[in-house]
C-alpha cells in the first residue's frame, strides 16, 4: 500500500500533499488562515459558533459569487465574535476562528475542477482540494461536515453536462468536421431510402498535408474522385 509522507510546515501543521511525491499536482499551495488551533480542554466554546457556520462555509465552497461574499461577511462576524470571546477569556485572539479564506480558495478550485472534469475528464484537481480541507479542518480541529462532498461534485459536474454540453473537441478542420456530420446522417439511413434517393457516400475526409487543387479542372477531378457511391 502507498502511503505519502507527512511533512510539518514551519507553523506546526502537518501535510501529505507534497508535489515531488503525491500522486497528482498541487492546486492550492498554501492556507491563507490565520487562526491557531483549538486544544481539546477549551474546543467546546467554539463549537456553537462553529455549528451556526455550517451553510455558511458550504456557500464559500459551492455558492455563486454573490453568495460566497454574503458568507464572507457573515463568518466575518462569526470570528468577530470568538475574538470578543478570546478577549474575555484572555486567551490568544486567533484561537478558534474560522478561517474561512481557504474555503474561499477552495471554491474557486471546485470551479475549475467541475471545468477539468467536464472538459479534460480529470478528477485531480478536486482530490487536492479535498485533501487540502481534510488537513485544514484535522489541524484545527473544525466539525468535519465543512469537508468538501464527492456527491455534490458529482451533482454539479451533471449539472453543468446539460447547461453546457461537452464541446467538439477535435483537431480537425471544419471541412473535415462537416464531412463528418454528413457521413453521420448517410450511415443513420436505412439502405432501402439510400437507394430511393439516390445518396452517395459522402466525401471521404480530406487529410491536411494531401495536395490541396489549384485549378477549376482538379477541383471538379477530386470532387468527383471523392464521391464515387458505395457498390
Amino acid at each position: 500500500m502507498y502511503y505519502r509522507k507527512v511533512l510539518i510546515c514551519p507553523n506546526g501543521d502537518w501535510t501529505r500533499r507534497d508535489p515531488r511525491d503525491g500522486p497528482y499536482g498541487i492546486f492550492l499551495t498554501t492556507s491563507k488562515g490565520e487562526s491557531v488551533s483549538a486544544v481539546d480542554n477549551v474546543r467546546g466554546s467554539y463549537e456553537a459558533i462553529w455549528q451556526e457556520a455550517n451553510d455558511t462555509m458550504r456557500d464559500l465552497l459551492w455558492g455563486t459569487k454573490n453568495q460566497r461574499i454574503t458568507a464572507m461577511a457573515t463568518v466575518q462576524m462569526l470570528n468577530q465574535r470568538i475574538k470578543d470571546m478570546n478577549l474575555l477569556w484572555n486567551r490568544d485572539p486567533r484561537t478558534g476562528i474560522i478561517d474561512y479564506q481557504d474555503w474561499m480558495q477552495a471554491g474557486e478550485q471546485l470551479d475549475l475542477a467541475i471545468r477539468d472534469h467536464c472538459i479534460f475528464n480529470s478528477d485531480a484537481r478536486y482530490y487536492d482540494v479535498e485533501d487540502f480541507l481534510y488537513e485544514r479542518i484535522q489541524n484545527r480541529c473544525y466539525p468535519a461536515s465543512w469537508k468538501v462532498e464527492w456527491g455534490r461534485y458529482q451533482e454539479r459536474c451533471a449539472l453543468n453536462y446539460e447547461i453546457h454540453p461537452r464541446p467538439f473537441r477535435s483537431p480537425q478542420s471544419e471541412v473535415q468536421r462537416a464531412a463528418l456530420s454528413r457521413r453521420a446522417h448517410w450511415s443513420a439511413l436505412p439502405p432501402q431510402l439510400r437507394r430511393q434517393t439516390g445518396f452517395r457516400q459522402p466525401p471521404q475526409i480530406v487529410r491536411p498535408n494531401r495536395r490541396q487543387p489549384t485549378t477549376r479542372v482538379d477541383r471538379i477531378e477530386k470532387w468527383d474522385d471523392l464521391m464515387r457511391p458505395i457498390r
